[in-house]
């Protein structure tokens, strides 16, 4: 898996960071935990998927970089809506496919 350096982890992920990044590099695939990764999609700017797609989707092809982990779907939306404020902030913008291109 590849792994943003600076992770945006959601408060109820921030406990088990560890467990759960090693539980996905290992293909176990952890229950309501969702990822925000760059897109597949090209009109998207990030994409939040299940943890459980690794096991079945993204395992067989190159899973796309992963900026943000949470626990629970309405976790992930506010990680989202931290990472688009803190890319606003840094950049002024809310083009978050060329930031995150840029770092990776």
């Amino acid at each position: 898996m590849k792994w943003y350096h600076s992770l945006y982890i959601g408060k109820n992920a921030k406990k088990d960071k560890e467990k759960l990044i090693r539980e996905i590099d290992d293909n176990a695939g952890p229950v309501n935990v969702y990822l925000l990764t760059l897109p597949v999609n090209p009109k998207n700017q990030l994409e939040i998927i299940s943890a459980l797609f690794l096991k079945i989707r993204y395992r067989e092809q190159s899973c796309p970089m992963i900026v943000g982990i949470a626990i629970g779907r309405r976790e992930a939306e506010e990680v989202l809506l931290e990472i688009v404020e803190d890319v606003m902030e840094k950049t002024g913008k809310p083009d978050l496919r060329s930031y995150f291109g840029e770092r990776s």
